[in-house]
């Protein structure tokens, strides 16, 4: 086979390659979502930060901007929605999440706003972490756009329809 025509068809095998990724890649984004458990309203996907995640997992992680640690290191756990009514977290709304001592070296709660940024606010209260609980065995914190007269807090200011 002539050179030129050697070229032309990897030229061609790379462009249906290409095509046919970008095609999976929106296909994956628009109808796939990463396997999930829900618990209490908070979600987990047990294939983030394993090498069994799949093409579609990666993707998703890859278009949220996760910077995924492996699953020895860490566990992503998500709430985007309100346990009782299943409606949107609200910057508008003030919540309570309580719970006890993580059982790990580190762990954080952090607020997210739509854009899968930090909020855009100067109140400095982005999350709430091990090292703010200084090790009691259980922990209450006030998700609201205003602080609160006293106890923990994580700032919803600016948040929209935010995840935690």
């Amino acid at each position: 086979m002539p050179r030129t025509n050697l070229i032309f068809s990897l030229i061609c095998a790379l462009l249906i390659a290409s095509l046919a990724f970008v095609i999976g890649v929106v296909l994956s984004f628009k109808f796939v979502s990463a396997p999930s458990i829900s618990i209490k309203g908070w979600r987990i996907s047990p294939l983030v930060g394993t090498i069994a995640a799949d093409p579609y997992t990666r993707a998703t992680i890859a278009k949220s901007g996760l910077l995924a640690l492996t699953r020895k290191e860490a566990i992503y756990l998500s709430a985007d929605s309100e346990t009782e009514t299943g409606a949107k977290l609200s910057e508008n709304c003030d919540y309570l999440v309580e719970g006890i001592e993580l059982p790990a070296r580190w762990w954080s709660i952090t607020l997210y706003a739509e854009d899968d940024y930090l909020a855009q606010n100067d109140d400095g209260h982005p999350s709430f972490d091990a090292t703010a609980s200084k090790g009691a065995a259980n922990y209450r914190i006030i998700i609201s756009p205003k602080k609160p007269v006293s106890g923990a807090w994580i700032s919803s200011k600016n948040g929209g329809n935010f995840r935690a």
